[in-house]
């Protein structure tokens, strides 16, 4: 097998030592920073893991987004970024979709220790009102998630059941984050994080157990579905949120039209 090599802390480090002046060499004058990012970042890094890195511009032709490329090299998967620092933040740490992972993200500095202190020290500004705003927005994804369960329950397709199970119980997870205003730290430790968020449906922990079980009994795990939405909308109902608040087909388009009007992006 070539994809995958066993790699320690130590051998990564060596990696970044030789790649970073190759990469002050080819950005110039444009080059601000090198940092790492994710498990390596936080000195977590296990035998299999990718490293990510990003490189800091002053300049780009689009300063606010972001361009990355990742390649298997000798069975490890490195990644690096580009980003101008005010691309980095707005993509990285204010709160989007992609927020449930990105936001617990903390750069570890390789070069300009200075610049990189300064990122991590960002602070989002009403962060619970944007996280309320990405769990409405979120909200028709768990509602399709969890209509797929239900459909593979009521067909008898077992073959199914725990592909479109493991969708919907990411779709929920993703929720609990945005409804805690919490990110999650790693994606393989989504499930056991939840468990421990304070705002989350009563019967939460059960439903991942009996996901976790493989699902011995559709049915119940059916009924148990339902429950979990009708909580989560009872959340939702005590913060004050409507998630139903289209009501009829015509008004649909009408929004429909409003946002193509306004260049605006369903996302």
């Amino acid at each position: 097998m070539k994809a995958l090599e066993r790699y320690t802390h130590e051998e990564r480090q060596k990696i970044i030592d030789r790649l970073t002046p190759l990469v002050q060499v080819e950005f110039g004058e444009n080059f601000l920073a090198f940092a790492s990012i994710a498990s390596f970042a936080r000195n977590e890094d296990s035998h299999y893991s990718d490293l990510e890195l990003i490189v800091f511009v002053k300049e780009m032709a689009d300063p606010m987004k972001v361009f990355g490329i990742g390649k298997i090299i000798d069975g490890m998967l490195i990644e690096i970024y580009c980003y101008t620092p005010q691309g980095y933040l707005k993509d990285v740490r204010d709160v989007s979709k992609n927020w449930v992972i990105s936001g617990s993200d903390k750069l570890s500095p390789i070069v300009n220790a200075e610049l990189i202190v300064e990122l991590n020290r960002y602070s989002v500004e009403s962060l619970q009102d944007k996280c309320l705003e990405q769990a409405v927005s979120h909200w028709p994804e768990v509602q399709e998630s969890a209509g797929k369960v239900l459909n593979a329950v009521a067909g008898s397709n077992r073959d199914g059941l725990l592909l479109v199970s493991a969708d919907m119980v990411e779709h929920m997870l993703e929720l609990l984050s945005f409804l805690n205003a919490v990110p999650f730290v790693t994606f393989g430790r989504f499930i056991s994080q939840a468990k421990s968020f304070p705002e989350k449906p009563k019967n939460w922990d059960h439903l991942v157990d009996v996901f976790n079980a493989g699902i011995p009994a559709p049915e119940v795990f059916a009924a148990l579905i339902d429950e979990v939405i009708t909580e989560f909308e009872q959340i939702f109902e005590s913060r004050g949120c409507n998630l139903y608040d289209c009501r009829d087909p015509v008004e649909m388009v009408a929004a429909l039209k409003s946002l193509v009007d306004t260049k605006q992006s369903l996302n």
